[in-house]
């Protein structure tokens, strides 16, 4: 009954408090959390729902989906709230688990919030060991969404000159964005970065394939194929990230 009657004079605090001290008493019950999670976005206190994203919590991977299910639902119902302060209480200076930061800016993007999106996207990208070219196609494409174009070469070009990205898929993703999205002179400058210098005896087979697919969107294709032969012609592992 009180809950009810804080719910119809939308005094989110008392809300809040009330469901923390059930859920104190039964903390499994999901329905609780559910709620709990609500009434502290309506009550704006954020700081509270940071520790549902701690790595160091047993419960850490269940309580951040359903964090991050419960704030997807929260920004669709509430699209003029611009949630003022909750990336900082979440993550303070920019600090926390890299899984939890990508999981929320792709919650931000998936509700056309770009802004948050890339703020987010940015700290994990920054802080990622691995898929990093992945996380730049997806940042990419928000800042594209955003007119952000520049930008969103800055972010590609970072990816691809990770020395422990490898060539797979998602690596010519972020190659090819970067190539579509660069003006002739800039494809000019980004081609020498990959081509082989010298004898070719110290090239890297990442680089040369790299030169191999911007040659070949390029139209150069005679010199696409001597890249492609030299790699060809290596051993089956030469000791780089091919």
């Amino acid at each position: 009954m009180a809950l009810w009657a804080y719910f119809t004079a939308g005094d989110s605090i008392r809300m809040l408090s009330l469901t923390a001290s059930q859920l104190a008493e039964t903390p499994r019950v999901r329905d609780l959390q559910q709620a709990y999670l609500w009434y502290a976005m309506e009550a704006r206190q954020y700081a509270i729902l940071r520790r549902w994203i701690d790595p160091e919590d047993p419960n850490f991977n269940e309580q951040r989906t359903l964090l991050l299910a419960v704030l997807a639902i929260f920004i669709q119902t509430h699209p003029r709230d611009d949630l003022t302060g909750l990336i900082e209480s979440l993550f303070p200076g920019g600090k926390g688990p890299v899984s939890a930061l990508w999981d929320s800016a792709r919650v931000f993007a998936a509700c056309g919030r770009y802004a948050q999106a890339i703020t987010l996207g940015k700290l994990a990208f920054g802080r990622a060991v691995l898929r990093r070219c992945q996380m730049a196609n997806e940042i990419a494409r928000w800042l594209i969404d955003s007119d952000e174009t520049e930008r969103a070469r800055e972010i590609l070009a970072i990816a691809i000159r990770g020395p422990a990205e490898k060539l797979d898929d998602d690596f010519v993703s972020s190659l090819h964005a970067l190539f579509e999205l660069s003006a002739e002179d800039q494809r000019i400058v980004l081609l020498d970065a990959f081509l082989p210098k010298g004898d070719r005896r110290g090239a890297s087979n990442r680089d040369e394939l790299a030169a191999a697919c911007l040659l070949g969107w390029s139209g150069q294709y005679a010199l696409a194929e001597q890249c492609l032969m030299h790699v060809f012609q290596q051993p089956a592992w030469a000791g780089d990230n091919t």
